[in-house]
C-alpha cells in the first residue's frame, strides 16, 4: 500500500539497520514465504 501511494517508508526491521520497503522487500519476503510452505508441506520420506 505504501508503495502504491509513493510513501517512503523504513520496513521496520533490525532497529538502526532498517531499509527502505520497495520491491526487494516484497520479493525477499515471498521467496521465504515459498520456502517456508514448501517445507512445511512436502511429505517425509
Amino acid at each position: 500500500m505504501t508503495m502504491a501511494r509513493g510513501l517512503d517508508v523504513d520496513c521496520g526491521c533490525f532497529g538502526s539497520l532498517s531499509r527502505k520497503s520497495g520491491w526487494s522487500v516484497v520479493f525477499e519476503d515471498l521467496g521465504m514465504l515459498f520456502l517456508g510452505l514448501t517445507l512445511l508441506l512436502t511429505p517425509k520420506k
